[in-house]
């Protein structure tokens, strides 16, 4: 009989099924130990808010500020990665005699797009100019040039209307035009009724067929900071589908995308020898040149990548310090539940289980710190968006939100904190002594040997985090002091700028000159004006101009051995306007015209460069390598102005009257010196420019100071948010200081009674108490000192006046921190010295 339920048993539960059974349960068991260690963890945290709430506040300050760095990497520089298959896109030139980097010429990218066969997607982009013409306000816009292909290769769709086809791109097709989304909602009120209205760029109507989706890269194909986009023509023969460029002398960014299985190299020598081909036939002047193939994301992410590096070194830094923050209150809590942890494994509890329940406590204080820090990033980061520059908002900036991306990293980086500031407190209960622990909970004595040297440890990591970040903080802040106290070359008050491009499809090369001096002269006619003149480039602004030329007496073989200048094209009076000194010769006049001699002026950076030791005035240069244009003559030599910024030396610079040529695309910048208030008189210059040509428009309209502004913009944001960085590192690393130092003296209780009762004086306290944190905020100290090397070696290129590593900033740093942690650690010691030792010695 006892056989038959044993044989019933097998044939309900066969060893196949026995053993899944088994699995299941196991699983199943560990599932519910896991829920129910997670709602005793919350249990436990919510009935202690004196050790939660610190513990998910610097969380949140540590994984916010990280929250805050991934929206701006996203923001500013990982959009790229939005294009299709953005790994293996290419950007594609070549280089000159001198290695300098050409765009490519329209000839040999046809050339490449007809007979390359190492590539898979080809396109082009080539910027451009035009007015805004037709409308009550004309306005200057920026653009590009597109091939139809760049959009397919990028993987980019509309955010309203179609994309360019090929038969846009041929010349009898009509003129059709995609438009930005700034432009859409600035002109149009983002209707969508504009798809197929009809606007008039220069001279030419182009017909809306697009809107560009928002969200662009700021130095991408397809530019944040343009207005419109045209097809590229592919004739000779429609000028204006050009916009009054020359297509002769069409020069293009290309990009592209390698065939599965080719290699960079491969495809780098095939479009190097179908251009030898093509500059053998028809470019002789770019005979021997290179081609050079670069992946794209190494071109943009190598633009930001100082900036990105250090705001992402300072984030880590300040969730380095919260993490030590938070482990160091665990360390502390888990020492006060010695008794409870002993008691626990005496009556059966394995080690394991310890370790999970407090790592489940670790991970509750993570997900609460995580969430905190995504509430702390979402109010943050209006803030960070609004204290950036225009030019940043504007390139992707102001897109900053809290994304799928950005919520996964915080997800992340909830996970690793919850290890990195749990698993050594869990790993070191678990690994209790039951008789000591209950000795050491019952004695009250501090903590053992080896928590003790954590504890320095992890002070001495968030002392070190620290004053690398007030160091780093400090020589940004020393970079920005000299910055705004450079001397630019020229007076910056009272000065309205606005850019004025000519409209060039009405009026000949030979007069454009005219026309602005004919503005000039009327705008200083104006009432509350003091001088007026126009130039370009705009010291200070976004567009710089450069040229070659060759001194007399040299003969240059190509145009890569001549002198690379600064170029400068500026009506009489330009020098008046922004006080800039004519130091010998003298300025422009009216009888500078394109019928009398050239003349140039020089700045005194150029006369030292290419006369030394001789007297500029009567030199002669020419821009032309082969030497057939006429000569220029100096006729006087002008102050140094910084063009690029604050922090350029000065660069060897020539100028030349418009009345004898006007170079470059972008137009001249007026510059108004006014008796009052600059922008007051902008009306009235909108208002004359219209009587002299409806047509004409003026844009970017500001004034000198917030052009100079502009410039200390990227500085000034750079030391700002690093400065709120190490002002939050400071406060964690100080509040850390004085947790530590007030645990240490509750758990030495009854020891500094006991010394106390056997006569030891409050000094004698005193160093018992502060000699051990002395030496541990020391070693931090000199860890920091180090490791700011590293961190400011990412500064290199943006500091001015200032050097990484400098001895009195790094000495000013470390002994505003001491003297911080010395504070903070003063209010735990002197309660110690006030310990009556009867009280001590009853104390449990």
């Amino acid at each position: 009989m006892a056989k038959r339920p044993r044989r019933r048993c097998r044939l309900q539960f066969p060893p196949n099924r026995c053993g899944d059974w088994a699995r299941w349960r196991g699983v199943a068991g560990e599932l519910t130990g896991l829920s129910k260690d997670f709602r005793f963890a919350l249990r436990t945290l919510w009935s202690s808010p004196g050790f939660s709430l610190p513990a998910i506040l610097a969380l949140a300050l540590g994984i916010g500020a990280t929250t805050v760095i991934v929206s701006y990497a996203e923001a500013t520089s990982l959009r790229i990665f939005g294009y299709r298959d953005a790994l293996r896109l290419e950007v594609v030139e070549q280089i000159g005699p001198n290695d300098d980097r050409h765009d490519v010429h329209a000839v040999t990218y046809v050339a490449w797009e007809e007979r390359a066969s190492s590539l898979s997607g080809l396109a082009a982009t080539s910027f451009t100019t035009a007015n805004l013409t037709g409308v009550k306000d004309p306005e200057p816009l920026f653009g590009s040039r597109i091939s139809a292909s760049l959009l397919p290769l990028l993987g980019v769709e509309p955010a309203a209307g179609r994309r360019f086809a090929a038969f846009d791109e041929q010349p009898t097709s009509a003129p059709v035009v995609m438009i930005s989304q700034r432009l859409w909602q600035r002109r149009y009120q983002s209707d969508p009724a504009v798809i197929g209205q009809a606007i008039r760029l220069n001279d030419t109507v182009f017909t809306v067929v697009g809107v560009m989706p928002d969200g662009l890269y700021s130095h991408g194909p397809i530019s944040a900071f343009h207005d419109y986009w045209i097809p590229l023509v592919r004739s000779e023969d429609a000028p204006g589908r050009y916009l009054d460029r020359d297509a002769k002398n069409d020069a293009r960014t290309v990009y592209a995308r390698l065939r599965q299985g080719v290699g960079r190299e491969q495809a780098r020598a095939e479009l190097e020898q179908i251009a030898a081909a093509v500059a053998e036939g028809q470019q002789p002047d770019r005979l021997g040149w290179r081609t050079r193939i670069t992946p794209y994301y190494d071109r943009v992410l190598g633009r930001d990548a100082e900036t990105l590096a250090m705001f992402w070194a300072a984030s880590a830094a300040l969730l380095l310090i919260a993490c030590a923050n938070v482990a160091l209150m665990m360390l502390a809590r888990s020492n006060r539940r010695e008794r409870e942890f002993a008691v626990r494994l005496a009556l059966g509890a394995s080690r394991r289980r310890l370790i999970r329940q407090l790592l489940a406590e670790s991970f509750v204080l993570a997900v609460a710190g995580g969430a905190a820090g995504v509430a702390l990033a979402y109010v943050a980061l209006p803030a960070v968006v609004a204290m950036a520059p225009p030019t940043l908002r504007q390139g992707g900036l102001d897109g900053m939100s809290l994304d799928s991306l950005t919520l996964s990293c915080v997800l992340a980086t909830s996970v690793a904190t919850a290890l990195g500031f749990g698993l050594t407190p869990a790993l070191r209960s678990a690994r209790l002594d039951l008789q000591q622990g209950l000795q050491r909970a019952t004695a009250g004595t501090g903590t053992d040997r080896s928590g003790r040297i954590l504890q320095d440890a992890l002070v001495a990591v968030a002392i070190g985090c620290s004053v690398a970040l007030l160091i780093t903080s400090s020589l940004l802040a020393e970079s920005f002091f000299h910055l705004r106290n450079v001397d630019p070359g020229y007076h910056a008050r009272r000065v309205l700028t606005a850019r004025l491009p000519i409209p060039l499809y009405k009026y000949a090369e030979d007069v454009r000159g005219q026309f602005y001096l004919d503005v000039v002269d009327r705008i200083r006619a104006l009432p509350g004006v003091e001088e007026a003149s126009a130039a370009v480039p705009l010291p200070m602004g976004n567009v710089d101009t450069n040229m070659r030329l060759v001194l007399e007496g040299e003969s240059p073989r190509n145009s890569g051995e001549m002198h690379l200048v600064r170029f400068g094209g500026v009506t009489g009076r330009f020098f008046e306007s922004l006080g800039i000194p004519v130091l010998a010769g003298r300025s422009f006049d009216r009888s500078d015209q394109v019928s009398g001699d050239p003349v140039i002026l020089v700045n005194q950076a150029a006369a030292l460069e290419y006369w030394p030791g001789e007297n500029p005035l009567g030199k002669r240069v020419n821009f032309d390598p082969e030497q057939t244009e006429p000569w220029a003559t100096v006729v006087g030599v002008v102050g140094d102005v910084r063009y690029r910024g604050p922090g350029e030396g000065a660069q060897p610079t020539v100028y030349r009257p418009v009345t004898q040529g006007l170079f470059g695309t972008f137009g001249m910048t007026l510059l108004i010196r006014t008796e009052g208030e600059p922008m007051a008189v902008a009306p009235a210059v909108r208002r004359e420019l219209s009587k002299i040509d409806p047509d004409a428009p003026l844009g970017e309209i500001r004034t000198m100071e917030q052009v100079l502004e502009e410039r200390l913009s990227g500085p000034k944001y750079r030391t700002a948010i690093v400065g709120l960085f190490t002002a939050a590192a400071l406060a964690l690393a100080l509040v850390g200081v004085f947790g530590v130092v007030s645990y240490s003296v509750s758990r030495q209780t009854r020891d500094i009674g006991l010394r106390k009762a056997l006569g030891a004086r409050a000094p004698d306290i005193v160093r018992l108490v502060l000699g051990r944190t002395s030496l541990v905020v020391a070693a931090g100290l000199m860890a920091g000192a180090v490791g700011s090397r590293l961190l400011t070696s990412l500064l290199a290129h943006q500091l001015y006046g200032v050097q990484p590593g400098e001895p009195a900033v790094t000495m000013a740093a470390g002994a505003a921190l001491a003297v911080g942690a010395l504070v903070a650690a003063a209010f735990p010691t002197l309660r110690a010295t006030r310990i009556a030792p009867m009280d001590a010695l009853r104390e449990e």
